[in-house]
């Protein structure tokens, strides 16, 4: 399950569970909502794949996240995403 939420303030958030194929340990990763909503855009209407350079949870909330077509290894559109460090997080985690 992928749990979505927008929103951050008193008068807006909102929250969406999805069905999703992954099988790791839980994460949190924060990215900006409008490049991420920029890269999904570029991606169109096909299922989309998030590439994480890590299995570690500690590591992936700060390293490059790949987002890219689900159905093809050799995707035409590629799009390279930043995570935002979790304010809670404290120290980043060595490389």
């Amino acid at each position: 399950m992928l749990t979505v939420t927008a929103g951050g303030g008193i008068d807006a958030e909102g929250r969406e569970t999805l069905d999703i194929d992954y099988a790791g340990p839980p994460m949190r990763v924060l990215f900006n909502p409008s490049y991420l909503l920029d890269g999904l855009t570029g991606m169109g209407p096909v299922a989309t794949r998030l590439t994480f350079s890590t299995d570690d949870p500690q590591v992936a909330t700060v390293k490059p996240v790949v987002l890219a077509a689900a159905d093809t290894d050799s995707p035409d559109f590629r799009y390279l995403i930043m995570p935002i460090k979790p304010p809670d997080s404290g120290p980043t985690p060595p490389s």
